[in-house]
């Protein structure tokens, strides 16, 4: 069937008149603090029909106090009522004379009765679902005394922690607010960490929409899963934290510094670590560049920001938390600051330091798909050891003079050393002989700085719905590093030594223009009008000297590794985007244009210039339906390109394994991604059972792949490039055929008969990746079913447990190869013990048990890792506590991974910490102003 895109364009145009020919009564109007006029955010608003009680409609205001509710009928006498706790509640009788019925500022006096805290406990629901918030009360999930924000919403239904990172809804939380306003930036696992849980009252989680969307009041479906942690009455004044440290054997230590100081609206955080038991609790970002890259890189794996379904993570995000692989050594400190400065101008901002030492050692093996029938396997050991300093700055402010005017200007600066040395010891087998083997040490030291500055600036017209948001945007990075190399290779034509130092610089800059406006068309209906042109440039020279033996110096250039290029992209993008919003459903229908032109210029070691223009029609829709006030749906597709970068167009050899060469190609073309996704959310409150779920696929045009060559004989190539036999050189190349789905589903429930909560999972995936291995092109099929549970205790804050499993089943199919078509078994289960049986007596277990089975035959193993303690607290309200933890009390632990490419499938084993035993004291603090009467909890969420 030919798809008509006229026929389709009539239908959609239908559509939308349909829902816009309708006209909606609706009443509007914002709600404030009558000290100040200070917009109140989550207050609930009921609308009773006069002649009808049964008919009641209502809502909630947003964060800027205002409220929009229909109704069903004009002309029509309705009860108005506002309620929120430790205020006033406000009674009018209102009459829907208009469509639109404006009821102008209303503004809230506090009460002066004093709440009784023990009625509204009673009265809270576990579970709450308020339009695409889903809300859950803290009192209704017992933790111990000493637990945190992160030991909390792990208890919560929906909400997991996987590999060091926490999931609502089967999403990974990118962002946590504290009472409505950012905490730690972008730092989720910083923030959860550091607020301890008996602060929290409420927890909330959402799709937090961009600066520009939320101005806007446009949701275009870019959105991330956020948190919103709101403080019980009384926790917002005064301070508190923890002091940790330890020591043990092996010379095993730690020590940490938490504290947190609230007043009011400001929120100041200061915490510091030092330790060589792999705590690293920063964000990524403090890990940029400190490991490098294990393994052969792989091209094209980028996505644009803010947008659904899944993401790739990179080598670094496996040391933020835990025991992962290597064993570093860490020193960090951090501040954060949130403050009010009057009553317009919001201010955020904080420093980071870290510095992170890591030893790491791993073992793999490598079996390639080759179309001739032969298995060739790489075998490799490698010895790395990197320092990583790293230093950063953010600083927003957000200033809003008056219900017009709106300026958010943002800025963020990093500098970082790092000095990495490598050991490599490569190893080519083909039928069980070697053919080749390589022993390579590089050194590389380098510096390198980025900064960010953005501006944006909103204003409101006086017609509602008409609206223009300017955006302005500037990036700046710069890097430099000095390397060195020797390696003693071994081929069947023969031996060779290489001896070189190179030197590296690499300079970009880009600057972007972000405009929007939108524009009533109807009561339901908004149009918007968007021109993002984007201008980027990036430097990069490399000089690569091979030792001259005669003169005892390093004076041979090298051309075929040395390189001089210039790249340039020039984006315009223009977009148009329709909007309906009726009743339950809301509705977007656009497309983007964007003309891109590439250019890029070398200049050594010879002269070579391409020009590239793209041109592009981009799709974008999104559609949500909330079916019911605990249930919703959002659907939303996009299509969005990937120009090549310049270490995918620089053609200069990257020899730092002499056995797996990689180049880059400058005539690589631009890909093109169209996505599909749906998430879906419902709640009951009765029962307090959730369940939610996403699907996402994607299909790409000009997938940016890989071509790999493998030398069956001594070969010369193209390039000059001198391939012995068993060796490989990987390049970027277009293809087609990439796509994925992707989908999870959670349902969780609570056992009331154990006072447990349960929290079943499950997901299948599948990526279909071309390659191209000797010049025949492979159709890799990757097939990924999981599932699994988690039970979560709730008995008590004496006792807690949790106990729960996750498998993974794995097959996958190769076009050129079947032979080694591969399946393969992932197994995890987990149980953790808390419990104060008697006065201040503490015990603890941790267990862990890791099934590998279908791997290679040193890989297919078993591991238990058991950690367990005994403590006890004392001194005042318990605030002190002495501990003995043991670490991974069976000697088994380990870090066992399997990589499957379009090329190859891995299998890593890698050094990871082992048993060591630790005596530990820590003090929580605790100092809060007790208030004279109630506050009024802070704002619902951002």
């Amino acid at each position: 069937m030919i798809f008509n895109f006229r026929y389709f364009a009539l239908v959609a145009i239908l559509f939308v008149a349909g829902f816009t020919s309708v006209a909606q009564v609706v009443f509007k109007g914002k709600i404030v603090d009558s000290e100040g006029d200070v917009p109140m955010i989550g207050v609930n608003i009921t609308l009773t029909q006069s002649n009808n009680t049964e008919n009641r409609t209502g809502g909630i205001t947003d964060a800027k106090g205002n409220f929009s509710i229909p109704v069903t009928a004009k002309n029509t006498s309705y009860r108005l009522l506002i309620d929120y706790i430790g205020y006033t509640k406000v009674i009018r009788d209102v009459v829907s004379t208009q469509d639109i019925n404006i009821l102008g500022m209303i503004r809230l006096k506090q009460s002066d009765i004093e709440l009784k805290a023990a009625v509204v406990e009673a009265k809270t629901p576990p579970v709450t679902q308020k339009s695409d918030t889903t809300e859950f009360s803290a009192r209704s999930y017992k933790v111990n005394p000493d637990a945190t924000a992160e030991d909390l919403v792990k208890k919560m239904p929906g909400i997991t922690q996987e590999n060091g990172t926490i999931k609502a809804q089967g999403e990974e939380v990118r962002k946590v607010f504290v009472d409505g306003r950012e905490f730690f930036g972008d730092d989720a696992t910083t923030a959860l960490k550091n607020l301890p849980a008996e602060v929290v009252d409420k927890i909330q989680v959402f799709d937090r929409m961009s600066d520009q969307s939320r101005f806007t009041g446009f949701d275009d479906g870019n959105t991330m899963k956020s948190l919103n942690i709101v403080t019980k009455a009384g926790m917002s004044n005064g301070y508190f934290g923890k002091v940790n440290a330890g020591y043990g054997t092996d010379e095993r230590y730690e020590s940490g510094l938490t504290l947190n100081y609230f007043k009011g609206k400001r929120r100041i955080s200061l915490l510091s670590m030092s330790n060589n038991v792999n705590q690293q609790n920063f964000s990524s970002q403090d890990l940029m560049g400190a490991f490098g890259s294990s393994g052969q890189s792989r091209w094209g794996s980028g996505r644009p920001p803010g947008m659904g379904g899944p993401s790739s993570s990179t080598d670094a995000s496996s040391f933020l938390t835990g025991q992962k692989s290597g064993i570093s050594t860490t020193n960090a400190a951090g501040l954060n600051y949130n403050d009010m400065w009057g009553t317009k101008l919001n201010v955020q901002a904080n420093y980071f330091f870290n510095h992170t030492e890591n030893d790491f050692e791993s073992s793999l093996k490598r079996q390639f798909f080759i179309s001739d029938g032969a298995s060739q396997i790489y075998d490799e050991l490698t010895e790395k050891n990197s320092i990583n300093l790293n230093h950063r700055v953010n600083a927003r402010f957000e200033y809003n003079p008056d219900t017009i005017h709106g300026f958010i200007f943002q800025s963020k600066y990093s500098f970082q050393g790092s000095q990495n040395a490598t050991l490599l010891q490569g190893l080519n087998m083909l039928a069980s002989k070697n053919i080749s083997e390589s022993v390579t040490g590089t050194d590389n030291d380098g510096q390198a700085y980025s900064l960010n500055e953005n501006l944006m600036w909103n204003y409101k017209f006086k017609k509602r719905g008409r609206s223009l948001s300017t955006q302005l945007n500037y990036d700046q990075s710069n890097s430099v590093s000095d390397g060195t190399l020797n390696s003693d290779n071994i081929f069947q034509m023969g031996s060779s030594t290489l001896n070189q130092i190179n030197d590296q610089l690499n300079f970009s800059r880009s600057g972007s223009l972000n405009l929007s406006y939108t524009e009533p068309i109807s009561s339901v209906g908004q149009l918007q009008i968007t021109y993002n042109p984007v201008l980027s440039r990036n430097e990069n020279t490399k000089q690569t000297y091979n030792f001259d033996t005669l003169g005892q110096t390093f004076s041979v250039k090298d051309s075929s590794l040395s390189s001089a290029f210039d790249n340039q992209v020039n984006t315009q993008r223009l977009g148009v985007n329709y909007r309906i919003k009726k009743d339950k459903l809301t509705l977007s229908l656009g497309a983007n244009y964007q003309y891109v032109k590439l250019d890029a210029d070398q200049t050594y070691p010879i002269l070579l210039n391409v020009s590239q223009p793209f041109v592009n029609i981009l799709p974008m829709g999104m559609m949500m339906y909330q079916f019911s006030k605990s249930g919703s749906i959002r659907a939303f597709t996009r299509g969005y390109t990937q120009t090549p970068q310049l270490s995918q167009l620089q053609n200069v050899l990257n020899n730092s394994n002499p056995l797996q060469l990689s180049i880059g190609n400058p005539n690589l073309k631009q890909a093109t991604t169209y996505i599909l996704g749906s998430r879906f959310n419902k709640a009951n409150m009765v029962k307090s059972t959730s369940f939610s779920g996403f699907i996402f696929g994607s299909i790409a045009r000009d997938y940016i792949g890989n071509a790999t060559f493998i030398s069956t004989s001594d070969t010369l190539n193209a390039d000059g490039v001198l391939l012995p036999r068993g060796s490989q050189l990987t390049r970027p190349v277009n293809l087609n055929g990439n796509g994925s789905f992707r989908s999870a589903f959670t349902f969780a429930m609570p056992i009331k008969k154990i006072k447990s909560n349960l929290n079943l999972n499950s997901g299948f995936s599948y990526n279909r990746t071309p390659g191209l291995i000797n010049n025949v092109t492979n159709m890799a099929h990757n097939y990924n079913l999981s599932g699994g549970f988690l039970l979560g205790s709730n008995i008590s804050k004496d006792l807690d447990f949790s106990i729960g499993y996750s498998t993974a089943y794995i097959w996958v199919i190769n076009s050129i190869q079947p032979e080694n078509n591969n399946n393969y078994l992932t197994g995890n289960g987990t149980f953790r013990f808390n419990w104060m049986p008697w006065k201040g007596l503490v015990l603890t277990t941790d267990l862990s048990n890791s099934i590998y089975r279908g791997l290679s035959s040193t890989f297919n193993q078993q591991i238990w890792l058991w950690n367990a303690g005994v403590g006890y607290k004392f001194l005042k309200e318990k605030q002190a506590e002495v501990a003995l933890i043991a670490f991974d009390l069976l000697k088994q632990n380990q870090s066992i991974n399997r990589l499957v490419t379009e090329t190859y499938v891995e299998d890593t084993n890698t050094s990871i910490l082992q048993q060591y035993f630790m005596v530990s004291f820590i003090y929580n603090v605790r100092n809060f102003v007790k208030p004279t009467m109630p506050q009024v909890p802070g704002p619902k969420r951002p």
